[in-house]
Formats: structure tokens, sequence, C-alpha cells
């Protein structure tokens, strides 16, 4: 897994994952929002993230992502349900939204990858 820098526009050295033994150096942590590359993580990988960016069942936040799932070509996103419907949508490049789900209500939600699978995904009210 590589780690883009902002300050330099690279990608910084691989973190890798051994089979039984774990991460080297170290496993890696992303802050949300935070781009990375996975190079060749193989069908049968299962990487799962945890976020927290807000307090949970804040009354006058947004709904949000806490976090999310990739398995096999879907995305599952754990949804910070603070209003009764959201939208989730789909970007390729951060200022382009396109709706891939209407008027959701559940605690998360579950959907395929869009083709090139480089992109970015939010949840609004609608």
């Amino acid at each position: 897994m590589y780690h883009f820098s902002v300050a330099t526009q690279q990608y910084l050295d691989a973190k890798i994952y051994f089979s039984g033994f774990g991460w080297f150096p170290n496993e890696p942590t992303n802050a949300v929002a935070e781009a990375f590359f996975v190079r060749h993580r193989g069908s049968d990988t299962n990487w799962v993230r945890n976020f927290v960016p807000r307090p949970a069942n804040s009354a006058d936040s947004p709904p949000g992502i806490d976090s999310y799932t990739i398995r096999d070509g879907t995305i599952t996103l754990k949804i910070n349900k603070t209003v009764k419907r959201y939208n989730v949508q789909f970007s390729s490049d951060r200022e382009n939204w396109v709706n891939v789900a209407t008027k959701q209500t559940a605690a998360s939600w579950k959907g395929a990858l869009p083709a090139g699978s480089v992109g970015f995904f939010q949840v609004v009210q609608p």
C-alpha cells in the first residue's frame, strides 16, 4: 500500500502485508479523505478501515461515512445516520458528484465499485 503525500505530490514508500506475519514496516493508517494506492490486492483480500470523523448521533451533524469495506468489487459503507434519509454519491474528481443511491434509510449501504475504481463516496441529505 502506498500513501500519497500532498506536500511532495508523490507516493511514499510502500507498506507491505505478509500473510501470517502482518504489516512491514508498520500497519498503515489512513485519515479521512487521504489518498492511497493498493497494488495487487488479490481477490481474497478484505481490508477494513474504521473512521470516526464526527461525534456519533450528533443531532446537528449531516450524515457521514464512519467506515467502509471493499471486497470482490463491492463497497459497503457504514453510515453515521443523523437524518431519516440520505443519498449516496460518487465522484472521480471530488467536484462532480453523481447519486448512486437515493432516499436510503439503513445504517449501511452496499453497492458495486464504479468502473475505473478511482473515486470518492459521500453521503448527503436529499
